[in-house]
């Protein structure tokens, strides 16, 4: 386990409530208890930032500051809403690719700009959105409710931003009908369950077009068992609410990549013993039977690896078109945070997730 703690203390800012307390340890799985009324709700009125354009380089159009949103959840301290478009300088009827930045982290994130930019450069639409809480509130690892009411705020303000996206893409040269959602870490979570399912609508979105659909899904170093942070206490609750797989049986088989990085196979691995890991995610036995089918638990561990070939298989047998990509830093010049978020991809790397992606939008 010291492995993913590492990646946990590293990768998300974050051990435990607002607080400064722990999780607790307990292996009883909370049973989530969805609020019966929209949860998301607005804060007092952000201040709005007018919109720059900049040329970031001769390729490339940078406009930064676009508001989506009147506010943002008042649960607790939130990203403002704010998101930046990086355009190639000419073209019309482009892809429109959206990434979500991982956990508690803003469209400022390094990586994602990187990755905003060379997207840009071979001719898609890039957009970095802010989407998530900046802190946790008390009882988010110990209270189900607590837990599903953020989760779904964060889903309805970052399905906001996408809306707003796609509202306006013809502005900048973009075609909604080609919108791929990209997201690392938890970023990659809310990616799949905005395009494989659906979200609460955010009051005061900025959206015209409240409609849309996704025509691809990338996401890199997905936790899809929702594993870390420990969410043991509540984590029959993560998994319905973060992970992909209760959305399967309704979900369109949109085009869908799973990237992982070498350093998330090595460091985000769970030797703990599968079946008390497993069981309060999994109480029908369905995610164990994947990942025993590939062979994942062979070796006593289940990584971002094993994870996301399990998903992909069970994708694959319900007709979706889903390919698994490793990133193997070749260059050695990717760098990460705790093994699991990239602080900046290597040339090798990029290029591999960049061709990836190209692909799943055409």
């Amino acid at each position: 386990m010291a492995p993913l703690i590492a990646v946990l203390l590293a990768a998300f800012s974050v051990i435990g409530c607002s607080d400064g307390s722990t999780e607790p340890e307990t292996s009883e799985p909370a049973v989530p208890q969805p609020p019966s009324t929209t949860t998301t709700t607005v804060a007092a009125t952000t201040s709005a930032k007018a919109p720059t354009t900049t040329g970031v380089g001769s390729e490339v159009t940078l406009t930064a500051d676009i508001q989506f949103a009147t506010g943002a959840p008042d649960l607790v301290e939130w990203s403002d809403p704010l998101l930046d478009v990086y355009a190639p300088s000419a073209g019309r009827d482009l892809p429109l690719v959206v990434i979500l930045p991982p956990h508690t982290l803003t469209k400022e994130n390094a990586a994602s700009i990187q990755l905003a930019n060379a997207l840009a450069e071979q001719g898609v639409v890039a957009v970095v959105a802010n989407w998530s809480e900046l802190a946790q509130p008390v009882g988010f690892f110990e209270d189900p409710a607590v837990l599903t009411e953020v989760l779904r705020a964060g889903q309805s303000f970052a399905g906001c931003a996408v809306s707003v996206v796609a509202s306006r893409a013809g502005e900048f040269g973009a075609d909604p009908s080609r919108l791929v959602l990209i997201g690392e870490l938890f970023g990659a979570n809310v990616a799949s369950r905005l395009a494989l399912g659906t979200y609460d609508p955010f009051p005061g979105c900025a959206a015209t077009v409240p409609s849309w659909s996704a025509a691809g899904l990338v996401g890199l170093n997905g936790d899809w068992l929702v594993g870390f942070p420990l969410f043991d206490p509540v984590a029959a609750a993560a998994v319905e609410s973060l992970s992909p797989w209760p959305l399967l049986d309704t979900a369109p088989p949109i085009s869908t990549v799973f990237a992982v990085t070498i350093d998330a196979v090595d460091q985000t691995q769970n030797c703990d013993e599968t079946n008390a890991w497993l069981t309060p995610r999994d109480v029908s036995g369905s995610m164990r039977a994947q990942l025993d089918a590939i062979g994942a638990t062979e070796d006593g561990c289940v990584d971002f690896g094993d994870l996301a070939d399990a998903t992909a298989s069970e994708m694959s047998s319900r007709g979706f078109e889903v390919e698994v990509i490793r990133l193997p830093n070749s260059d050695n010049a990717t760098q990460t945070i705790g093994g699991a978020q990239v602080a900046e991809f290597g040339p090798a790397d990029i290029a591999t997730l960049v061709s990836a992606i190209v692909t799943v939008a055409e």
